[in-house]
């Protein structure tokens, strides 16, 4: 993040197909990113001075940040709170951590360490890794000249240090005949380095889950013991495995639960994600085609990086989403192609047809025969194995794909790239800023009249369909739809059925208590046998309002619910026509007494 725009386009100004295609032209000769991932020792040398993660211009993740730091200083005043972090993979975790490790460097003696193990890792490796960063941050952190080779490390520090020196190369020498004595050794050096230096160490151990992998070391009994025992030693844990991981905090930690706070770490909020893009862009898009943008990304740091440095070439969206999924080099398409190829080739064919045939609207399970010429048993076990992977979410008879920008990259590249016909790069360019414009033909903000069709639309794919809502399973009727205008109220959608209508009121406005009332007063005077009552609040509304209308009988449909039923019958999602700024967090303030505990602590303890 970060970094200085090039000249930019005026606003709105959206490159015509030759133009498209012409910049489509040089991406054969590839472009490639210098963002490789450096080793770890590399990594740790230059973290706190020239890492991009650690700079000022870190964006988002405020509050998390300030619990991390306010967390870090408390242990400054003797209280100690460790703090677990779990998400998906790509959610920013690592960027956290990195960032986390910045801030605390810069509260003496705190000493972060930052340790990530890596997949197909040994032991060994990671009691040198563990070792060499333990005393290459200590040394830096004492203003000495460090060297870089793990023993070269032992003999600068042994004449300050002796005692966690010996430690270190005793862990680092019993790590392949004896794995569990030697992380004993490994985990009480951050305790052994507080009693010879005074430093307290923040040990910031990334995808803790992968120790369960050296299965004769014991290594969460030897982490479990040394946390125990080291009250002056912070950890901070993250994880993307997030069920093995919590199983290991309430299995094999579950001692120690009372001394970890689990943290969720979740996509940006799409606030968030269009102040991101909004400022990567320097404004050279309008809010609307900013805030469709934001909503494909579902607020993923690593695609919301990605897609910045061509936001900020000032080509137009569609040259953005060129460059970001239409080149064969560009991490999303490498990730996705990626993904492509782990289909195990027993199921590749199947599974293949059965994920375009939903991207191009065959949402109903009972009709994918016919759109991808299978048998019924072969979608079945198609279905089952991208549930599994999960790609494909099933409610009943209906499937769609979570993954927005998945979605759009089968319809609108692969489709292209792999399909029957083999075509040119600058006639795939013209296709591609077609569906470009299209998608955002469907998707960009739309008035009251446009959601009134969109709502009567969702009504008449209704088709006796069992689907989750809020945690209840409620049936969707077959309804034959049309407008209603009332008195007092805006134009409505019915649906008639045998047993009763079916009435849905759109909120294009924030609904107060107020007009809850309201509503509920002017249908009384409406004799209509209402079987069903719903208000769809695409603005929000108040929870009095909510509970209002509740107790009236009514179902409420926020913007999140009628996304979630949109998406399953594969229709256009409603977004927000604005967007506020995201909330901003005060800075951290000192760490309080320990003598008086605060509110947190004592909720923690």
């Amino acid at each position: 993040v970060g970094g200085v725009a090039p000249p930019r386009r005026i606003a709105g100004d959206t490159p015509s197909s030759s133009r498209l295609a012409d910049g489509l032209l040089a991406l054969a000769t590839r472009f490639t990113r210098g963002s490789e991932r450096r080793s770890k020792q590399e990594l740790n040398r230059s973290v706190m001075q020239t890492s991009p993660i650690c700079r000022q211009d870190f964006f988002g993740r405020t509050e998390l940040l300030a619990l991390i730091e306010r967390r870090a200083l408390e242990l400054s005043s003797g209280y100690r709170q460790n703090l677990a972090l779990l998400g998906s993979e790509r959610i920013g975790k690592t960027s956290i951590l990195l960032k986390s490790a910045q801030m605390i460097s810069e509260h003496p003696p705190l000493l972060p360490v930052y340790l990530e193990i890596k997949e197909r890792m040994t032991l060994q490796e990671f009691a040198r890794q563990f070792g060499a960063t333990l005393l290459f941050q200590y040394g830096a952190a004492s203003g000495r000249q460090v060297p870089e080779s793990f023993s070269k490390l032992c003999d600068a520090s042994r004449p300050y240090i002796p005692e966690t020196v010996s430690l270190l190369a005793q862990a680092v020498s019993k790590a392949r005949r004896s794995p569990a004595q030697a992380l004993e050794l490994l985990f009480e050096a951050p305790g052994k380095l507080r009693h010879e230096s005074g430093r307290l160490c923040v040990i910031l151990l990334d995808e803790f889950h992968r120790l369960n992998a050296w299965k004769k070391s014991s290594a969460f009994t030897a982490l479990g013991k040394q946390i125990m025992v080291q009250k002056e030693t912070m950890y901070l844990m993250a994880s993307s495995s997030v069920e093995e991981a919590k199983r290991i905090l309430q299995e094999r930690l579950a001692i120690l639960f009372g001394h970890f706070q689990v943290v969720s770490v979740e996509p940006f909020d799409l606030p968030t994600g269009v102040a991101f893009l909004t400022g990567q862009s320097q404004n050279s898009l309008d809010q609307k085609t900013v805030i469709a943008l934001a909503d494909l990304l579902q607020g993923q740091p690593a695609r919301l990086n990605a897609l910045a440095p061509h936001l900020r070439e000032g080509g137009g969206v569609a040259a953005a989403l060129a460059h970001f999924l239409l080149d064969p080099e560009s991490p999303v398409t490498l990730e996705y192609e990626r993904k492509i190829r782990e289909i195990p080739e027993a199921r590749h064919d199947q599974a293949i047809r059965v994920l375009l045939a939903i991207v191009q609207g065959g949402h109903r399970v009972p009709a994918l025969p016919q759109a991808t010429g299978l048998t019924p048993f072969a979608i079945a076990r198609a279905l089952r194995w991208l549930m599994e992977a999960g790609w494909v979410v099933r409610e009943g008879m209906l499937a769609y794909l979570p993954d927005r920008l998945f979605c759009f990259w089968l319809r609108s590249t692969y489709r292209v790239r792999h399909g029957l016909v083999q075509t040119d790069l600058a006639t795939m360019g013209q296709w591609f800023a077609l569906e470009v414009q299209q998608w955002l033909d469907r998707t960009v903000p739309k008035g009251p009249q446009d959601v009134l069709e969109l709502l009567a639309n969702l009504l008449k794919h209704f088709q006796n369909d069992w689907v989750e809502m809020n945690g209840r399973r409620v049936r969707l009727p077959k309804l034959e739809v049309h407008t209603l205008l009332l008195p007092g109220l805006p134009r409505s959608c019915v649906g008639h059925r045998e047993d009763g209508s079916w009435f849905c009121i759109p909120s294009m406005n924030f609904l107060t208590e107020s007009d809850a009332i309201h509503l509920v007063q002017t249908l009384r005077h409406v004799s209509k046998p209402w079987r069903r009552r719903i208000v769809v609040a695409a603005q929000g509304l108040e929870v009095n309002a909510r509970l209002f209308l509740q107790e009236h009988k009514f179902w409420v449909w926020e913007l999140e619910d009628l996304n979630n039923l949109l998406e399953l019958y594969g229709l256009s999602r409603l977004i927000p026509t604005e967007i506020s700024p995201p909330a901003t967090v005060a800075a951290v303030s000192a760490a309080p007494d320990p003598a008086v505990p605060s509110a947190s602590q004592a909720a923690a303890s």
